[in-house]
Parts: C-alpha cells; sequence; structure tokens
C-alpha cells in the first residue's frame, strides 16, 4: 500500500495539509516531493488553441469525452505537456448528490467540488495506460477553482476520504483497464458517431436545431439512431417529445447522460459517487465488508487495519476534523483523557506505538496515566488549526510527544458516533447548557429498526434524558448506548432491573453524570464537564394495562417506586443530541417533555442514500418551514 502522504505532489499550490516528514516546501511555500523528477515547463499553463486535434486521435477522443460528461451535469478539462497530459473530471454541487450527514462523515467540504486528477506520460497520450496510485497518476481532492484547463489548481483541499478514494478508483481501473483499452480504440475509429451522425440528419432533414432535443429523442430510442431520426421527422411525436422533455427539466429528473459505454471520465465519476455512497459499509483501509453499515467510515476490527490507521494514516485525514469540526475534537480529546482516569477505558490505543533505535513507545493498560499526559501536552484546537494550515502540524506534535500525532489520529479515527455543534438557532429550546451537539450512534441498519418500531406504534415516541458518568462516554461514543446490566461494564447497578436507564428529569440524569477523572487542560469547556444524552424512546406499550417488559416506565408494574424510565430494548433507545455542562453552567431541573426539539432532527434515517430529485424539491420546500417551526417532543 501507499503511504497517502507521497501522493499529495503536483496537485494544487494551496498544498497545506501533508506531512513535514514526506513533504518538503519550496521557496514560495509549495509542497513539492523531492524525486518529483519534472521540470518547470512540464506544469506550465497550455494554449489549447494550439493542440493538435487529428480526426480520431486521443486527443479528439479525449475532447469527446469532455464534452459529455459535461452535458451530463459534470465538469471536465485537460493540459497537455510535452512529458505528460493531466486529465481533470469534477463533480460539482455535491449536497445535490447526497446527504449533509453522509458527506460531513466523510470529511466532505460542503461548498467544494470533488476532483480527479488522472495523469497520461510515457506516452502523454489520453489512454495510453491505465493511471495508478502507485505511479503517483491518481490524486483526489477538492477544490474552488472553476477553470479545469490546467496543470494546477489553486485552493485546493484533501478531505477525511481522500485515500480510500484513490486507492479504491485505481484498483478498480487496473481489473477494467482491458475494457477500457478496446473501448477506446473502437471509438478512435469512428468519432464521427451515431450521435453526431444523428443530429446531422435530423437538421438536414427537418426544422429541429435543439441539439438537446435531438439527444433526448436517441435517449427515448434506446441509441437507436433510425428511431430516433424517424421520431423526430413526426410532427405529433416530436411535440409530445418537447413536452416530455420539458416537464424533466422542470421536475429536475432530465440528464443529457448518454456517454459512450467506454467514456473514461464519465466511469471514474460514477465509480467515485458510488465510492462515496457505499463508504460506511466496508473498511476504509482493507475495502472489507462490515458485518453492518456503519454511520460514518471506519477500520475493522483487523489489527493490521488499526495499525495502518494510526500509524499510517490511511483511510483518515485527521487535519480535516481540526479544522471543519474543532469543538467535536474538543470534547473528543476531553472524554478519552476522562477516560483514561477510570478503570474502564475501552477502546484502548494498543496500536498506537513508534519504534525507536532503543525500543518500542507505546501505551500499557498498567500505566493509562501515560496517556492522559501525553495529551495534556497538546496545544488549544485553535492553535492547532493553525499548525494545520501551515502544514506543520505532525512536526510539532512530534516533538511534543513521539506518540502524541497518531493518539490524536487514533482518537478521531476510532469514534463511531457523528457529533456537530449545533448553531444556536438550531439548538434544543428549554435548556441551558455550555454547548450541544447533534449526535448520531445509531447505525443504518439499526436506525431502520428504530423507524419501523417507531411506525408500528401509533403514539410515536418521545425524548428522555440519559446521563453518564465523563469517563464512560469515550466508549459510548464508540460503541452506542448498550444495555450492561449486571455486567462487568456496568457502573451504577441495577437496582430496578436490567436495561437502559433514562429520564425524563434532567436533574434525575445529572446525578448518574459526575464529572469523575481528569479533564484537558486547554479545552474550550474550561474544567470539569457533565454530560447528557437526550434520546429519542419509542412510545412502546403506551396505554396498555401491564408492562410488555421491553419498556418499563416510571412506576411500572414490575417494579413500584422506580422513578426511571428503563429500556430492556436496544432497539427502542436512539440517541439524538449530546448536551455539555461545564462548572459553571445551571443544573437547574428541567422536564423533557418540555422541551422544543429542531425540526431538521425529524429525518434520521436515509442518511446515506443518494438524493432523488423529490428529495431535492423537498429539502428546499422545508428549509423555510424549518425556519418558523420547532418539532415538540411529546
Amino acid at each position: 500500500m501507499s503511504d497517502p502522504e507521497e501522493m499529495s505532489e503536483d496537485f494544487g499550490e494551496d498544498e497545506d495539509i501533508v506531512e513535514d516528514d514526506i513533504m518538503e516546501d519550496d521557496e514560495d511555500g509549495n509542497g513539492m516531493d523531492d524525486d518529483d523528477g519534472g521540470d518547470d515547463d512540464a506544469f506550465g499553463e497550455v494554449d489549447h488553441d494550439g493542440d493538435s486535434d487529428s480526426s480520431g486521435g486521443p486527443l479528439a477522443l479525449l475532447k469527446h469525452d469532455i464534452a459529455e460528461i459535461e452535458q451530463a451535469g459534470f465538469v471536465g478539462g485537460y493540459s497537455m505537456h510535452t512529458l505528460e497530459l493531466d486529465v481533470w473530471v469534477g463533480i460539482p454541487n455535491i449536497t445535490e448528490l447526497f446527504t449533509d450527514e453522509l458527506l460531513k462523515s466523510c470529511g466532505f467540504h460542503l461548498d467544494r467540488k470533488i476532483v480527479c486528477k488522472l495523469v497520461f506520460s510515457n506516452p502523454a497520450s489520453y489512454m495510453s495506460h491505465c493511471p495508478t496510485v502507485e505511479e503517483k497518476k491518481i490524486t483526489i481532492r477538492q477544490t474552488l477553482d472553476t477553470d479545469l484547463y490546467k496543470s494546477k489548481l489553486s485552493d485546493v483541499q484533501e478531505f477525511g476520504l481522500w485515500w480510500t478514494l484513490q486507492t479504491r478508483l485505481s484498483d478498480w481501473l487496473k481489473s477494467s483497464w482491458a475494457n477500457f483499452a478496446t473501448e477506446a480504440h473502437s471509438a478512435m475509429s469512428q468519432l464521427d458517431s451515431e450521435i453526431n451522425d444523428v443530429i446531422e440528419q435530423v437538421t438536414s432533414v427537418t426544422d429541429v436545431t435543439d441539439k438537446r432535443l435531438i439527444r433526448f429523442a436517441l435517449k427515448e430510442s434506446r441509441n437507436d439512431s433510425i428511431a430516433a431520426i424517424e421520431l423526430l421527422m413526426d410532427r405529433k411525436k416530436t411535440k409530445a417529445l418537447q413536452t416530455k422533455l420539458t416537464q424533466k427539466l422542470k421536475d429536475g429528473t432530465y440528464t443529457d447522460n448518454i456517454c459512450r459505454p467506454g467514456n473514461l471520465l464519465k466511469a471514474v465519476i460514477d465509480q467515485i459517487i458510488e465510492r462515496i455512497r457505499i463508504s460506511c459499509r466496508y473498511c476504509i483501509v482493507c475495502d472489507k465488508k462490515h458485518h453492518f453499515e456503519l454511520l460514518k467510515p471506519t477500520v475493522c476490527s483487523d489489527v493490521l487495519c488499526n495499525f495502518q490507521l494510526v500509524d499510517l494514516g490511511l483511510g483518515l485525514n485527521v487535519e480535516s476534523d481540526i479544522i471543519h469540526n474543532p469543538e467535536a475534537l474538543d470534547l473528543l480529546i476531553c472524554l478519552t483523557i476522562a477516560g483514561a482516569s477510570g478503570n474502564r477505558f475501552t477502546p484502548f490505543p494498543s496500536s498506537v506505538r513508534v519504534q525507536t533505535p532503543e525500543k518500542v513507545l507505546e501505551f500499557t493498560t498498567a500505566k493509562q496515566k501515560e496517556i492522559i499526559d501525553c495529551l495534556q501536552l497538546l496545544p488549544p484546537v485553535s492553535e492547532l488549526q493553525t499548525l494545520v494550515k501551515a502544514g506543520k502540524l505532525k512536526k510539532k506534535l512530534d516533538k511534543l510527544h513521539p506518540l502524541l500525532y497518531k493518539l490524536l489520529r487514533w482518537i478521531v479515527g476510532t469514534n463511531a458516533a457523528h457529533l456537530e455543534k449545533l448553531k444556536p438557532s438550531e439548538e434544543v429550546q428549554g435548556i441551558k447548557c455550555h454547548t450541544q451537539f447533534m449526535m448520531k450512534t445509531a447505525p443504518p441498519d439499526r436506525e431502520k429498526a428504530f423507524q419501523e418500531a417507531k411506525a408500528e406504534n401509533s403514539s410515536g415516541s418521545f425524548y428522555v434524558f440519559h446521563g453518564s458518568a465523563t469517563e464512560n462516554w469515550h466508549c459510548i461514543l464508540r460503541i452506542g448506548l448498550k444495555n450492561y446490566s449486571n455486567t462487568n461494564m456496568m457502573t451504577t447497578g441495577a437496582a430496578f432491573g436490567p436495561g437502559i436507564y433514562m429520564s425524563g428529569d434532567s436533574a434525575t440524569s445529572l446525578g448518574y453524570s459526575p464529572s469523575r477523572g481528569s479533564t484537558w487542560d486547554n479545552s474550550i469547556f474550561k474544567g470539569a464537564v457533565s454530560v447528557l444524552a437526550l434520546c429519542e424512546v419509542v412510545d412502546y406499550g403506551k396505554g396498555a394495562s401491564t408492562c410488555t417488559g421491553r419498556l418499563h416506565r416510571p412506576q411500572c408494574s414490575h417494579v413500584k417506586g422506580s422513578p426511571h424510565y428503563r429500556c430492556e430494548d436496544e432497539t427502542l433507545v436512539c440517541t439524538r443530541f449530546l448536551l455539555v455542562f461545564g462548572t459553571g453552567d445551571s443544573r437547574q431541573s428541567v422536564a423533557a417533555k418540555n422541551l422544543v426539539v429542531p425540526a431538521f432532527n425529524r429525518s434520521f434515517e436515509n442518511q446515506h442514500e443518494l438524493k432523488t430529485g423529490k428529495e431535492k424539491e423537498k429539502e428546499e420546500t422545508g428549509k423555510e418551514e424549518e425556519k418558523k417551526s420547532g418539532l415538540k417532543s411529546s
């Protein structure tokens, strides 16, 4: 496997997220690889007016493929030099293809397009050979640049999933290249294609000049050129076709996607989109399928994958989290320190190690305090952001402690929960605390089971609080809320029976949330914190004469005198929000039934699916409604 930092060269002028032991700055501060092998002329601007465009040649095929993907709503470009040909494809408006939750869990910047660079050299000709990551011929990043007709893009940034996407694309191209080579050879001999043939014939015998309509006719005729011509020569059928096309354009379901079968650029785009869509189903290092779809992309349980995640950074870009989710990172550091202060610190960072000439440096359960001492060396998150932008993060943290950078990478990489700080306008109304986070710990299959259970119960659901000691949240964020009653992981007993204990009153839950253990000295939370989860619970068995046993209410028939909600069935509970209380925050009692929960929180299912045209329309119409109203809990 290739080291991810070795693939960062020659992609953009703003290479600020790189490791200093791999990349060195030139005089302008740009990251350039020492063994780059190219000269300045190989990366200069090119005047495309002088490009040779011999009929049926590779360059003509490249221009044809770019034109097709642009008609399908994507972007492309190229830059030709003596030694290499750089070809770009881009996916603009990624929020139209995926939900914000999936994009954020993958570490994408929502305002940037995804771009992929394919390099062809020896010879510098389109489709001359299969690009691979091993040869540094494939790079995937994000950019705000709109001009793809150059070698280097400006304002380029890495994102959390870039290494995984590059590697998977490379593997797929190698396995599929023989088919592409055959298609390319065929296409170059007949670039006067059926599509252009149809356009030429139709415009010569009819008054139809709308190329989009002609292409739509070809698509409706299943690429049968004779049928498409006959269709357009019939005025009635042409009029009906125009009406249908207009409607498709209006509802957003039309694309000019009739690219030739061997269009490499379209195939690359399709592969990137598909791998993003299923990114939570497979290990981001070895590509082994998880037992069930997870909430965010992560590694499997294999020891080697965990080592490569931490030691090599494969499949993970911790710098992206530092820049785009600083409050959540701050909380993760605090909870790790608190967890290491207790006697149930799991999972343990056993894969974090460094081999020195003298010995192996690593953490042991016998000396957990060394983890705390190491993390206390971390500068504040605001300073970490500055280091990332300067490209000096790893170098700085390695100087502070040989294990510090890898430990930080482990903390981010093993967190299975989606945490996102809420804006003031998005916060749960009716309770005051230091910071509120949207919190999702249920993987899609459990979320689906929850939604199905809720749909089966006419009473719907309600909200309650769950409290636990600060030292326990390191574990909860990684494995979810579990029924640990009568196990060695139980911390407060099971006086009223087994189950997940919750309360309709915040003060009661805060009583089970002591600020035990150490805290991070440089945290934005300033001192010890208490943490509550606001959970959504299926209102199972409401109105029944006796308690069913899956969900126990206060004073239920099973245990008289219990003030708690107690859920034995984990599938009936999902965490929705994480409330962080600082030392100076009010602990006044608040009833969960009086809280107003943000309306956007309704839709937790379907978070990993491609958006459909109807979903996009609903999203747009719902934005105004969300501003005006909230969803009041039962």
